[in-house]
């Protein structure tokens, strides 16, 4: 049964990363949806339930995952859901983002469940306290 571990948003402009994440992330029992772009991904997310977190990418075209977080953290029901950074550019410029893990590309998909998990465990702690 898929889902059970909660909902994944991946954004990236990269066919092979969404589909190698979107099987990845599915067999280990989450609900996956996909965006091959940032304004995708926020139509996504307007229109549906906020993932429980979310693995963006920081270079595509139409809209940066930069601009993605940027729209996302003016609204508050948004700001809190943990973002997990796929990026082939690893630079000082995404330090600033709050994001909850950086990982490089290439990456290795076990590493990225792991992270998604981690987020996920750590957005439900801080859910627990408030």
């Amino acid at each position: 049964m898929t889902g059970d571990k909660g909902t994944v948003l991946v954004i990236d402009d990269e066919e092979v990363v969404r589909e190698v994440l979107r099987r990845s992330l599915t067999k280990a029992g989450y609900e996956v949806k996909v965006a091959a772009d940032g304004q995708q991904a926020l139509q996504i997310v307007y229109s549906q339930a906020p993932p429980d977190v979310i693995v963006l990418d920081l270079m595509m075209p139409v809209m940066s995952g930069f601009e993605v977080l940027s729209a996302m953290r003016v609204v508050p029901e948004w700001s809190e859901i943990p973002v997990v950074v796929l990026t082939a550019t690893m630079s000082d410029s995404a330090e600033h983002l709050q994001a909850h893990a950086f990982l490089q590309k290439p990456f290795d998909a076990n590493a990225v469940e792991a992270a998604v998990k981690a987020a996920i465990a750590a957005k439900a702690r801080i859910s627990r306290l408030h």
